[in-house]
């Protein structure tokens, strides 16, 4: 997965917005995890089409 370091005056957060249906297994949600621990932030943006409806139900 891809992600990019946004940075503003109140801290960073991580921001995936591309494909549909990144988000879609157990697996997926570690390397999340793992994304936000290597970027030095506990923050991470979301959109609802980076998330698999499967991983939702």
């Amino acid at each position: 997965m891809n992600f990019k370091k946004m940075e503003h005056e109140y801290g960073c957060y991580l921001d995936r917005t591309s494909l549909v249906g990144v988000l879609s297994s157990g697996k997926d949600a570690i390397e999340l995890v793992s994304a936000c621990l290597s970027s030095s932030t506990c923050s991470l943006l979301l959109h609802q089409r980076s998330v698999s409806p499967d991983f939702l139900g």
